[in-house]
């Protein structure tokens, strides 16, 4: 099924959970969503993605499942809507160090070229 192949799909991509509008969520399924997340923070990782198509629910809103699982796992919690991003936030430390990291990395084979003989 094609629902099947889009959740496996998001969550191959490195998500700890994906919301979708073919599977229907319930707040039993959020709240054991943020705990795993929570598990997963315990357990040293620092992150935790969701992916949450904004049809997925007409109840539990973007608003919602951040409130959620800010509350529930007691980490901070930030908000993404794809769209935004492909617009172009102010880049945050994160983004601008990786740039910087990316740039020396295509630099640094490019002078060495230039200064051999």
């Amino acid at each position: 099924k094609q629902w099947y192949q889009r959740r496996v799909a998001i969550t191959a991509g490195g998500a700890d959970a994906a919301y979708i509008p073919e599977l229907p969520v319930n707040i039993d399924e959020l709240q054991c969503d943020a705990y795993k997340v929570m598990d997963k923070m315990e357990q040293g990782c620092h992150r935790g993605i969701i992916i949450r198509n904004e049809n997925s629910s007409p109840h539990y809103k973007n608003d919602f499942v951040t409130a959620l699982y800010a509350e529930e796992g007691q980490f901070a919690v930030r908000s993404s809507v794809l769209g935004h991003i492909q617009q172009g936030f102010t880049p945050s430390p994160f983004d601008r160090t990786l740039a910087a990291t990316f740039a020396c990395k295509v630099f640094i084979p490019v002078l060495s070229r230039e200064t051999r003989p």
